[in-house]
């Protein structure tokens, strides 16, 4: 998930595309705990991205 969203900005349905994850469901938890550890940022509605200063850390913890 965290490569899906290196390349850019995803929403639960390209990764489900990109990733072995199957369903919205599983996406969007995922999605909850990466915003919840401050990795990943809420853009708009069903619009995700990394948070850039997470990024930046260099945490390769995938």
């Amino acid at each position: 998930m965290i490569d899906v969203l290196r390349e850019g900005r995803a929403t639960p349905r390209l990764i489900r595309e990109e990733t072995s994850i199957d369903t919205k469901q599983a996406a969007q938890y995922h999605l909850r705990q990466l915003r919840a550890e401050r990795r990943v940022r809420k853009v708009t509605r069903g619009l995700y991205e990394l948070d850039p200063s997470a990024d930046e850390a260099g945490d390769s913890n995938d």
